[in-house]
């Protein structure tokens, strides 16, 4: 993420349920925030330990409601199963929660 945060880009991608770190002040989310299911819209410093100094300061980042996907066969790869929510890191702090969520619907 660091990479692309020194470039002149930005990033909107999905991160596991378990996410660490230090929460910075919480974003309200707005109506059409919630009307597509947002529940958490944050700033946070990612990682924990080491990890915390790869990333030059505090990502945006939201949590939306989903409709989880069950595993069909548990053949021992893979992650967990998915949760009630999706979440999202991006750099974007001035666009609207409610359009970065479109991304990923």
């Amino acid at each position: 993420m660091q990479q692309i945060r020194a470039a002149p880009r930005s990033f909107v991608c999905r991160i596991q349920d378990n996410y660490a770190g230090a929460v910075t002040p919480e974003r309200a989310v707005s109506a059409q925030g919630q009307a597509v299911g947002i529940v958490r819209d944050g700033l946070l410093q990612l990682g924990t330990g080491s990890c915390r100094d790869a990333l030059t300061g505090p990502v945006r980042v939201l949590e939306v409601k989903c409709t989880p996907h069950p595993k069909r066969a548990h053949t021992g790869r893979g992650g967990s199963e998915q949760s009630e929510t999706l979440a999202l890191a991006t750099d974007l702090v001035d666009i609207d929660a409610d359009v970065i969520a479109l991304i990923f619907q």
